[in-house]
């Protein structure tokens, strides 16, 4: 299986796909310098990705897939600060994790494989962006929840609501909102500018203008709260929450990206001003069936379309 990847996608190092690794059950890889990447597997089969280095860069070594993760080792200049980005195309790419590369000369990279139907991987050094977090299914945390119908099994209430492709806020007497919450793990420490993005599919009733909160407390509807199941955010079990901006934020528009300017909660997140619990919308209208529904990131359908946050540093 062969590779093929153009000059121009960027400064770093690319490697094969970890689904490609997992699924051939990899037991060896390495690279060599500007060498394509080669992995060799247990049903003898053997693979093969160009790479794009440019000096001076780490390089990628030793990888394979044990215990559900995919690892590998980067190697590069000690004390050099690397951001590794991941990438399901070898076009769009959306942030990883930060490395430093210690005395040793070389750091362990570890990445579940459970979710993910296909990775590349490179290394950028720090300094550049903006960056983009847009998380997959298996490593995301947003749903909508909605305060008189269920959407479960047997029992219509009380409310509930699902996690599902979409986030819908809006409501016909009874209420429907969206939570949200980004792991800012290897983002910048400070922003200039961070925003979220949403794309809205769907408009009802003319949708609706929303408040926008930050949540104050832990939750999950998968690991705890007073529900009948672990499927969905059940109304009674939403976190506690104040309202973060003043007045209201405009409705959006079918079809386009919605864009919310979250920088001065990011800064107050990294700072450690504020604890990160995400971030919470409350419809202003939701009287006469109003509704904005946007793709969550459980859509597959176009994975470029899920939700993500943007982060320019200064």
């Amino acid at each position: 299986m062969r590779f093929t990847i153009p000059a121009w996608i960027g400064t770093g190092l690319l490697i094969v796909s970890q689904s490609i690794v997992s699924s051939l059950g990899a037991e060896t890889g390495e690279n060599r310098g500007n060498e394509p990447l080669a992995a060799t597997t247990s049903t003898g089969q053997s693979m093969r990705a160009a790479t794009v280095v440019a000096a001076p860069m780490p390089h990628f070594w030793e990888f394979g897939v044990s215990n559900g993760f995919f690892r590998c080792v980067l190697r590069g200049p000690v004390r050099n600060n690397y951001d590794v980005q991941v990438s399901s195309n070898l076009l769009d790419w959306v942030m990883f994790r930060s490395y430093t590369i210690p005395v040793t000369g070389s750091t362990p990279i570890a990445d579940p494989v459970k979710g993910i139907s296909k990775r590349f991987y490179r290394a950028v050094p720090q300094g550049v962006g903006p960056f983009v977090a847009q998380p997959a299914p298996s490593d995301s945390k947003d749903i909508w929840t909605t305060s008189v119908y269920s959407w479960a099994p047997g029992e219509k209430v009380p409310g509930g609501g699902l996690n599902d492709d979409r986030l819908r806020i809006g409501g016909w007497g009874d209420e429907y909102y969206i939570l949200m919450q980004f792991d800012l793990t290897g983002l910048p420490a400070v922003a200039a500018s961070a925003v979220l993005h949403l794309y809205c599919f769907n408009q009802m009733g003319g949708g609706t203008e929303m408040y926008l909160d930050q949540v104050t407390e832990f939750w999950d509807w998968r690991t705890q709260g007073k529900g009948r199941d672990r499927e969905r955010l059940w109304w009674g079990d939403r976190p506690g929450t104040v309202q973060w901006s003043l007045g209201t934020i405009a409705s959006p528009t079918p079809g386009e990206w919605y864009e919310v300017d979250i920088t001065d909660l990011y800064n107050a997140w990294k700072s450690g001003a504020q604890p990160n619990h995400g971030i919470q919308f409350r419809p202003v209208d939701y009287s006469n069936e109003n509704f904005n529904e946007f793709f969550s990131s459980e859509y597959d359908a176009v994975p470029a379309l899920r939700p993500k946050l943007i982060v320019t540093p200064p």
